[in-house]
């Protein structure tokens, strides 16, 4: 009977023994499930928050960009317009006077009037139409102008249109015409069209109204 009573209490000692090592094996469980908790969402939340951060950014950079570039066009536009109106004020005094027009074509210069101006391409450049008094039509011109007189006249129809582009761009085209072989009109020729056009007397009008406003 002695031996029974000890065998129970033996049995009894193990018994606790595995109850106290199930509930450490359990409370080591539950603090590896709560760090494993907390960790993997500690990382989930570092990981929204440096998406957040970036995605974030993007925005103003790309605000920044876009601001960027709607100021140098904005810069551009108005350079241009200023150009332009530059330009407009200088066309405008060639309105109704006398001009000669040194065109980039192998011809002689143009001798007309400035009658309007008019605008091309998209930046709306302004251009000066100019009636010629040699063959009565109109012409955009793309060419040097200038204001008319006697003397250019002569002087100008002394040269090649060689000679005159060289004179006229300072030399930044080289010689432009170097087989050209059409036949240029003369200065007498060309007199001779200004006269049955009118162009003489279209000077002598200017000429009288200048005087009468100077009285």
């Amino acid at each position: 009977m002695k031996r029974s009573k000890k065998k129970k209490v033996f049995n009894l000692k193990i018994s606790v023994s595995n109850i106290a090592l199930l509930g450490l094996l359990e409370t080591l469980i539950t603090s590896l499930s709560t760090t494993y908790f907390y960790f993997f969402t500690t990382m989930k939340k570092l990981t929204q928050f440096f998406t957040n951060l970036f995605s974030n950014n993007e925005k103003p950079i790309q605000a920044f960009h876009e601001t960027e570039f709607d100021f140098r066009k904005k810069f551009y536009e108005e350079q241009e317009e200023q150009r332009n109106a530059i330009e407009v004020f200088r066309l405008n005094q060639f309105i109704g006077k006398p001009v000669i027009v040194v065109s980039n074509e192998w011809e002689r210069p143009m001798i007309g009037v400035g009658v309007k101006i008019d605008y091309i391409t998209k930046a709306m450049c302004p251009m000066l139409v100019v009636k010629s008094y040699i063959d009565n039509q109109e012409y955009l011109v793309f060419g040097k102008l200038f204001t008319y007189s006697d003397l250019l006249f002569s002087a100008m129809y002394c040269l090649t249109p060689n000679q005159i582009l060289l004179m006229t761009t300072e030399g930044k085209m080289g010689v432009p015409f170097t087989n050209s072989t059409v036949p240029l009109p003369t200065h007498c020729e060309t007199v001779v069209k200004l006269k049955e056009n009118g162009f003489y007397e279209f000077l002598n009008s200017i000429s009288t109204k200048e005087e009468v406003s100077n009285n």
